[in-house]
């Protein structure tokens, strides 16, 4: 409790015109998909408290329409939050996402983002899998599985890559996942953005 920096955070996310959002995930400080109402330009996330040890960081995936090269505000976070000891005050941060169009193909693209990216997309095939296991389709499930752990080689979690590919070789040839194997890829890959400095985010 000593560590709460502030209390009641809740992110207001207002997307521009003709940006379709898909999916937000917030990648610290553990890994995990957040519900979103469809077919919204504007909604509320309730974010919970705000240690000084481990901060909270959010990946935005969205579909942004055709455009000239160019600056483009794709939309705008709004995120409100109590101060302990200011009696209720509601404090408030507002920034703007702000993305640039360019039409040349060597067009640098920000790393961290991508990285983050990366690690979001093996934390979907797995947890996908792992539906598809429990829905009897072992075939799809063992694909995604695979794909999990070719993900996650090119990141450079090796051993998490070796225990994913386990798992693929467990449904296919046992029908099953192991128990064990099972909480490991599910903890694992939720983990995956706690060696990232919170700077980097």
């Amino acid at each position: 409790m000593q560590s709460v920096m502030v209390t009641g955070m809740e992110a207001t996310v207002r997307m521009s015109k003709g940006v379709k959002l898909q999916s937000i995930h917030r990648t610290q400080p553990m890994i995990s998909s957040l519900e979103i109402p469809q077919g919204q330009e504007s909604f509320s996330l309730s974010l919970g408290a705000l240690d000084q040890d481990r901060g909270q960081s959010l990946l935005i995936e969205a579909l942004l329409p055709p455009r000239d090269a160019g600056k483009f505000r794709a939309g705008q976070v709004e995120v409100s939050y109590d101060l302990p000891g200011q009696g209720g005050k509601r404090n408030k941060l507002k920034s703007d996402v702000v993305l640039t169009y360019s039409t040349s193909p060597s067009a640098q693209v920000n790393s961290q983002v991508m990285n983050l990216a990366e690690k979001i997309s093996a934390f979907k095939l797995q947890t996908r899998a792992l539906k598809e296991a429990e829905l009897g389709n072992m075939e799809g499930a063992t694909r995604k599985l695979r794909a999990a752990a070719t993900r996650l080689l090119d990141l450079g979690e090796l051993e998490l890559s070796e225990a994913t590919k386990k798992e693929a070789e467990n449904l296919e040839k046992l029908g099953k996942m192991s128990p064990a194997g099972t909480k490991k890829l599910q903890y694992g890959t939720r983990k995956l953005t706690q060696k990232l400095n919170p700077e980097d985010l």
